[in-house]
């Protein structure tokens, strides 16, 4: 694949086969070369809709995402903060809504495995 383009088309043609999905993802990942401003700007709103077409296809996604000890509380709200942003930028507000759950979520969990 010459471009960041043609890796996203092949990413979302893949990801339509849940067997291929983990493939899919690790082959998109690695496969990225920043080369300016505008590649980084282009994997985010990339990555960004991968995690929301993610979050959106399974709610074992979104349960595996709050409860994981990968990423911090702090981390994931952050991610998720940055994701709302953007989209807030784009006027889509379902998907804000969506991300804002399961940034509550990940609260009512940390907040439950303190006490």
């Amino acid at each position: 694949m010459s471009t960041e383009s043609e890796r996203w088309n092949l990413f979302q043609d893949k990801t339509k086969n849940k067997d291929n999905l983990f493939e899919s993802i690790q082959n998109f990942m690695f496969s990225f070369q920043i080369r300016d401003k505008k590649d980084i700007e282009k994997f985010l709103k990339e990555a960004n809709e991968t995690s929301l077409a993610l979050f959106k296809k399974n709610d074992d996604f979104i349960n595996d995402y709050v409860e994981t000890k990968e990423m911090s509380a702090k981390d994931k709200i952050k991610d998720l903060d940055l994701m709302i942003e953007a989209f807030v930028e784009e006027e889509r507000y379902e998907d804000c809504a969506l991300l804002v759950k399961i940034k509550e979520k990940i609260i009512k969990n940390y907040k439950k495995q303190i006490n």
